[in-house]
């Protein structure tokens, strides 16, 4: 990845099933899960914001204490200005205190936004405005400019609630057949339908419904699920309508019809990848 001026060099996103930890400068990756550190427990609801925060400071004893300021925390939850010091993750249940980060210069970010730094530059497209979704336990959603400097880069993102909308709100988009194949109701959240849980359910798979009811399901059983209950036609609808309801929301919010590129990111895309699908998504978005 090329760094360019940039002072960013570590980015640790926090996921709604485990923490990944990126060097940008070494090109590493270091990955946990929550349920591989909880093996005593009987349940992945038992995490809590101690433990969250342990994982995280787990990671940043590989970072140099004069380095910290280069470091970038996501976190699957709204942090609406420089003064938010507890951040609300559904994802996780909890909730996050984040002065002690703040105090050491490290910044931090929404979950979606700290990823834009991790899109190579070799995969940027020309001068479209960008649109970054993240598909895991939610659904993340930024828009950003497609520059090679970082900072720029991030100066560029804008983040914005689309998970937790209800799909009573999207009445007009043609979101129908999908929610009657996942059996959502319109007073539900959007990320019911977009969401690993919602993809897999999708395709007739079954799939935990967790306490704070998002549907959750592991990489390794996304294998399972696309090998034993792959449908093309139900991959294809569920990927065009995420790529129109984008769009869409696009264009709603920055009132503009210009053309635009579509990235996706998450933890299922490596079972995508090893599938025969993958040609299906690559139709509509960059993969990441």
């Amino acid at each position: 990845m090329d760094l360019l001026r940039t002072m960013i060099s570590v980015v640790i996103d926090v996921g709604g099933s485990g923490i990944d930890y990126y060097d940008l400068k070494t090109g590493d990756k270091k990955s946990i899960t929550y349920a591989k550190q909880l093996l005593e427990m009987n349940s992945i609801n038992d995490i809590d914001s101690e433990f969250i925060c342990n994982c995280i400071d787990g990671f940043l004893h590989l970072v140099p204490k004069n380095k910290l300021p280069e470091v970038i925390i996501g976190l699957p939850g709204p942090i609406t200005s420089s003064k938010t010091t507890l951040v609300n993750c559904p994802p996780l249940n909890t909730s996050i205190n984040i002065e002690k980060y703040r105090s050491l210069g490290i910044r931090v970010l929404n979950d979606v936004t700290s990823q834009v730094p991790l899109v190579e530059n070799r995969k940027l497209v020309g001068n479209k405005p960008s649109v970054l979704v993240t598909i895991g336990t939610s659904l993340g959603y930024c828009s950003f400019d497609p520059v090679f400097d970082l900072e720029e880069r991030l100066l560029s993102t804008t983040s914005r609630e689309l998970a937790h909308l209800r799909l009573s709100q999207f009445s007009s988009y043609p979101l129908n057949q999908l929610q009657r194949l996942i059996h959502s109701e319109s007073n539900e959240c959007i990320y019911k339908l977009f969401s690993a849980g919602g993809f897999a359910r999708c395709l007739g798979a079954s799939v935990e419904t967790r306490r704070n009811g998002m549907l959750y399901v592991t990489s390794a059983a996304m294998v399972d699920v696309l090998n034993e209950v792959g449908n093309t036609k139900r991959i294809e609808l569920w990927v065009q309508s995420l790529s129109m309801l984008l769009r869409m929301f696009f264009e709603h919010n920055e009132k503009t019809f210009t053309p635009l590129q579509l990235y996706m990111r998450g933890g299922f895309l490596k079972a995508v990848s090893q599938s025969c699908y993958k040609q299906i998504f690559e139709q509509y978005f960059i993969l990441l």
